[in-house]
């Protein structure tokens, strides 16, 4: 395409007018041309949009101090603009201003080259490519300042959508034998910075290089913001570190697109060590919405590096004061990584703003002190949850079970809570079922049954959840005779059973050789509560089908198709562990 092209919008019309707004209503919808480039109108901001412009006084023949300036200044076209207030009072406002009549400046009228640049530093597109048609019309012959001109304007356009425009006057140019100088490939790269095209950006940097020209500070933020936006962040990272090892620094917005680019692919850790660097320098200061984007995705990683960094350096800074959900993602953090002190500071925060915790607030917290090793704390928020109506639900002291697991010393737990209940503190039922599940995974009922048996030194009552893990070891040890027992127990405290009781019973009377209980708490199962569940037929099956009992291993087959599962994969998958011919 030749800048004669250009010119007479045979290039330009199809890709910018189409971007730039028109008038869509009138018989004048299409973009004017003449008006864009047609001076503005001065208005007199003084006089009220709703009333009539004041007549004008008339003008003494005597030569004023504005004739004087216009006959020095010929260029300047000066006109006097008289203040009045709202009510129309001239006169009060001439005597606030000593008698002198403001006056506004307008600045002499562009011509030739000098017209089309400021065109092009002000974006007046299409208007800057009409003033260089007139320019060549007039007999101006197109160089690299012209050339210069057109491309920073479609450097200084919205978006990149004259990317291809751009280095078509870029080809050109050198076409036709003109030098181009550091000035266009700086615009090239502006232009660049708001396009993803990696390519055209190296051929850009290879030929400044061939050519020793040196790419500015501007110019390298501007390739930075190229590969940000591309997505290309070890390229933008491998510059922006060059730059801060020669010493050489850079504006600090690149530094923040770098850092949110970095967290939004996951790359915690490198912006967590990028922003450590930064916050060394003497003249950096973290913006806040850049600190709550890096705390965020840590949160979200569970990266306890970088939490840690960011909610002291906000907590410390008073940066901002953190949301809730900032706040629970933190919180989780603290509980997972064991931060009891972490933790208590999120509480602080959300106690502050009057913030109504709820079960997992507490679980977490919990979780904190578990992890961290700290069971006395762990133990003493359970009392702490029911005493502000949140009491603890079943996996709510899980962590405790699992920290005396991994301890492998379960009777320092119960010695603990005989520590608290000497001092004084009140010790939670939620503990001793911690204790009692901990017995469980080691499968030592025994030792879980000596634990139930404590309870009325702590003077606590079992209630429903107890004797369902009591049940639920016994299911697993095959302890018919531990869970009639039981069975008694709950009876004599008027306990009644759930579901979850029936189910225990079943699988219990479902281990034993004699399974004939097992149907009659199946019966009570669907008669109480409808709905049974499609493991326990499934269990059924396949105890009838390794006993042989065809008769009800059909029967069991037949619940699960009723239930609307169908079972062929079960089956196939139970004649092929036991390697039985099909019955």
């Amino acid at each position: 395409m030749t800048l004669r092209c250009v010119i007479t919008h045979r290039c330009l019309c199809p890709q910018l007018l189409n971007t730039l707004p028109t008038r869509t209503h009138g018989p004048a919808a299409a973009l004017n041309i003449n008006r864009l480039l047609s001076p503005p109108i001065a208005r007199n901001f003084s006089t009220p949009s709703g009333s009539t412009t004041p007549e004008e006084t008339p003008t003494q023949e005597t030569e004023t101090s504005t004739d004087k300036i216009e006959n020095q200044y010929s260029g300047f076209r000066i006109r006097k603009v008289p203040i009045a207030k709202p009510d129309g009072d001239r006169r009060a406002a001439r005597e606030r201003y000593a008698g002198s009549t403001p006056m506004v400046f307008r600045s002499p009228e562009l011509t030739g080259i000098d017209k089309v640049a400021d065109l092009g530093r002000r974006s007046m597109l299409p208007g800057v490519f009409k003033a260089a048609e007139e320019l060549v019309r007039g007999g101006y012959v197109p160089d690299t300042k012209l050339y210069a001109v057109l491309i920073e304007a479609c450097g200084n356009f919205q978006g990149c959508l004259l990317q291809p425009l751009a280095f078509r006057l870029f080809e050109e140019m050198k076409a036709r034998g003109l030098q181009v100088n550091s000035e266009i490939y700086h615009s090239l790269l502006k232009l660049l910075a708001k396009s993803p095209d990696y390519l055209k950006r190296s051929e850009v940097l290879s030929e400044m290089k061939q050519g020793w020209y040196e790419v500015t500070e501007g110019g390298w933020e501007d390739v930075i913001a190229g590969y940000i936006l591309g997505g290309q962040l070890e390229m933008a990272l491998e510059i922006l570190d060059r730059r801060r090892r020669e010493g050489r620094t850079l504006h600090r917005n690149i530094y923040k697109d770098v850092i949110t680019g970095l967290c939004k692919v996951g790359e915690v850790d490198e912006a967590l060590r990028l922003l450590r660097e930064l916050e060394a320098e003497i003249s950096w200061v973290t913006p806040p919405a850049l600190a709550y984007t890096l705390l965020a995705a840590a949160t979200n990683q569970l990266h306890l590096e970088a939490t840690l960094f960011c909610w002291r350096m906000i907590i410390d800074k008073e940066m901002f004061n953190p949301d809730d959900g900032l706040c629970l993602s933190t919180l989780n953090v603290a509980a997972r990584h064991g931060q009891p002190q972490l933790a208590s500071d999120v509480f602080r925060v959300l106690w502050n703003r009057s913030f109504k915790y709820e079960e997992h607030h507490y679980a977490a917290l919990l979780e904190s002190y578990a992890v961290a090793g700290d069971l006395t704390a762990a133990l003493s928020i359970l009392p702490l949850m029911r005493q502000a109506g949140v009491p603890p639900v079943e996996n709510t002291a899980q962590p405790i079970t699992k920290r005396l697991c991994d301890d492998a010393s379960i009777q320092e737990g119960l010695n603990l809570l005989k520590q608290m209940k000497k001092s004084g503190k009140d010790v939670d039922l939620a503990a001793i079922h911690a204790l009692i599940a901990a017995h469980i995974v080691r499968r030592d009922i025994d030792a879980a049954f000596e634990v139930y048996k404590e309870l009325p030194e702590f003077d606590l009552r079992p209630d429903i959840n107890t004797f369902n893990l009591l049940l639920k070891i016994a299911a697993k040890e095959a302890r018919k005779d531990f869970a009639v027992n039981l069975v008694g127990e709950m009876k004599e405290m008027r306990i009644e059973p759930d579901v979850e009781t029936y189910e225990h019973l079943f699988y219990v009377s479902l281990a034993q050789d004699n399974y004939e209980d097992a149907f009659i708490y199946l019966e009570e199962l669907k008669a109480t509560w409808k709905h049974v569940r499609p493991s326990l037929y499934k269990a059924l099956a396949t105890k009838c089908y390794l006993a042989g009992d065809n008769n009800r291993y059909h029967i069991a087959v037949r619940e699960l198709r009723a239930m609307g599962i169908r079972p062929a994969g079960f089956i196939r998958k139970l004649r092929e562990a036991h390697s039985k011919p099909s019955n």
